[in-house]
């Protein structure tokens, strides 16, 4: 079925999968289509991999490896107490702000399975958001669940880096 308003017969197709997606009642499921989107996916659990590791090693490179040397990141945060906190910074204090985190807290950090919504590469760069929950943990007793969604964005220097993480998180 090809309307005048489509573009081109993928238009269409993606609009009846659309419908036929709202009429099961399903949301799309994300699957990485090529090489380069995998290579982002494996980026993110790396980067996973790095905090979890940083809070036991105390090492901050452990997850800043995966970043560019010029980035930004940008946090939302909704405490157990629902009281809202938003917090930006950049390669020049984001390391202290790790460092802060990590000093007399004796926290670790467990990371459930991600889901990813969206990925996309152009050439050398890309974008992927995805959604997963976390276990934070102070002196090994559970502090509270964060449910994530992320927003990563960055591109391939010397392999696939970091340029702009931002992340919402709900705590309970």
């Amino acid at each position: 079925m090809v309307t005048k308003e489509a573009d081109s017969l993928t238009t269409v197709v993606h609009k009846l999968q659309s419908r036929v997606n709202k009429l099961a009642g399903e949301v799309p499921v994300y699957k990485p289509s090529n090489q380069e989107e995998e290579a982002i996916e494996a980026l993110v659990n790396n980067i996973h991999k790095g905090w979890a590791s940083m809070t036991k090693t105390n090492d901050t490179n452990e997850l800043l490896q995966y970043f560019l040397p010029k980035y930004t990141t940008s946090t939302v945060r909704i405490n157990t107490e629902n009281i809202p906190s938003v917090q930006r910074n950049n390669d020049s204090n984001f390391e202290e702000h790790l460092q802060e985190l990590m000093l007399g807290n004796n926290i670790s950090i467990s990371f459930g399975q991600t889901k990813f919504l969206y990925t996309e590469v152009k050439d050398k760069f890309f974008v992927t958001s995805f959604r997963t929950r976390i276990r934070v943990y102070n002196n090994d007793k559970q502090v509270h669940t964060s449910s994530l969604v992320t927003l990563l964005a960055g591109e391939n220097k010397d392999g696939w880096k970091v340029g702009s993480y931002s992340w919402v998180t709900f705590n309970y």
